[in-house]
């Protein structure tokens, strides 16, 4: 078809593009994509639509809608403001989250933890976040540090067990940092005291 001009007094004195299938004449009505550009002194609007209504707005600040006639932010998603970013980039609101696949926070050096406000942000995991029988180690890697007069117990039939996956020794105790290795325990079961190789 044939993109055309024209001027509508009806939709407030606005100046579309209509696709239009006619060669001789200029159409009245919208009939597939239209493009509407206005000012009044109200506000200022591109927008884009077709027969079953508006498709995306453009406001006069800037703001872009779509699905949305009436952006809240930078970017608008969805009737009745849905989804928002703002001008930085941040998302301000999302209704109803349904994702699949990997999201992946940056910036966080130690792990994420959550607030009663629901907040995901970057820290350690406190003393007074734990309670009695909240927490469970399936795999445990690295290092952990307890602080002082730390107890750990084993209840019921249930066994302390260390694992050793490598070649090294499997158990080692330190009483300071600058101390030699006082007690271990190799990869053979074989036990050192005061000496960091076991016979």
């Amino acid at each position: 078809g044939t993109v055309r001009f024209f001027f509508d007094t009806v939709n407030g004195k606005a100046t579309s593009i209509v696709r239009d299938s006619s060669t001789s004449t200029f159409r009245a009505t919208r009939t597939e994509l239209g493009l509407d550009a206005w000012r009044n002194d109200a506000d200022s609007y591109i927008r884009v639509l077709n027969s079953g209504g508006y498709l995306a707005n453009m406001t006069i600040t800037g703001k872009v809608g779509i699905g949305d006639t009436s952006p809240a932010s930078a970017l608008t998603v969805g009737n009745g403001d849905l989804f928002q970013v703002n001008s930085s980039g941040q998302i301000i609101a999302a209704a109803g989250i349904t994702s699949s696949g990997t999201i992946t926070f940056s910036g966080l050096s130690d792990g994420v933890v959550t607030s009663s406000s629901g907040v995901l942000s970057g820290g350690t995991i406190g003393a007074t976040a734990i309670t009695a029988d909240s927490l469970d180690f399936t795999e445990f890697k690295d290092a952990m540090a307890l602080d002082a007069s730390t107890d750990i117990a084993v209840d019921g039939s249930e066994e302390f067990s260390i694992t050793n996956t490598g070649t090294g020794n499997s158990f080692r105790v330190n009483d300071v940092g600058s101390d030699t290795t006082p007690f271990i325990i190799d990869a053979s079961g074989n036990i050192g005291i005061g000496t960091t190789s076991a016979t």
